[in-house]
């Protein structure tokens, strides 16, 4: 069996490659640690022909999708259905430049993907960098702008004043949910729907939850609970 990328490298040259294509420092977001749980606990490298590595890697999504949701399950979040496909389907994918709610370092956000990753097939198993991603558990990890809450349904860039933005990598559990409506851009950040501002409200008063159902998918012990 082929042993996927070391994650570390693999974030540091994607990395590199969005602070060379945006022109700003990249935020890493969840340690060492937690990449190589990601990866080594998570990833199965595909082996063989292409067809047999798209296989694998279709197996390997299904597996993580079942176990994202059993995670929010087992937590008891309200809207379970939103969480564990963050909205994002064959009918709706998620593609560069759209709209996200994340939760990272245990704040929401808004977020605007700049980059997609998935794990390739063959034996290098390396990242390779989409346009678009059919379920948001296909993806090894999304490249984003995040913009904090200001007030009312604003959403601001960081360090407006220096026009300089916080880029980050984050897991696909970290990943909320996709907008339902594309935000107005404005000249201090980003106003959200009246629609999409509800769900985000929803979402913070579960943020306890949301927090304690990600450490739970992270856990390297499999997860036996079925949704009922």
């Amino acid at each position: 069996m082929a042993d996927p990328e070391n994650p570390d490298m693999a974030k540091e040259r994607s990395r590199g490659n969005l602070t060379s294509q945006y022109g700003v420092s990249v935020t890493a977001v969840g340690t060492g640690g937690e990449c190589a749980l990601h990866w080594k606990g998570e990833v199965r490298a595909a082996t063989g022909n292409s067809a047999n590595a798209e296989f694998v890697a279709a197996d390997t999504a299904k597996q993580l999708a079942t176990k994202r949701r059993n995670a929010f399950v087992k937590v008891k979040i309200t809207n379970v259905d939103l969480v564990s496909t963050a909205r994002i389907t064959p009918l709706r994918p998620l593609g560069l430049g759209d709209h996200l709610i994340v939760l990272t370092n245990s704040e929401l956000f808004i977020a605007h993907v700049l980059a997609l990753y998935k794990q390739g097939g063959g034996k290098m198993a390396k990242n390779l960098s989409v346009t678009k991603a059919e379920g948001i558990s296909a993806l090894s990890y999304v490249g984003v702008e995040l913009f904090p809450f200001q007030t009312g349904r604003t959403f601001t860039q960081f360090s407006t004043l220096l026009r300089t933005q916080r880029v980050a990598h984050l897991f696909p559990i970290e990943v909320m949910t996709i907008l339902a409506n594309k935000p107005v851009i404005n000249n201090v950040g980003l106003e959200l729907s009246e629609h999409d501002m509800g769900t985000f409200n929803d979402l913070k008063r579960e943020l306890a939850k949301l927090i304690l159902g990600i450490k739970t998918y992270k856990k390297r012990v499999p997860d036996v609970v079925e949704d009922e």
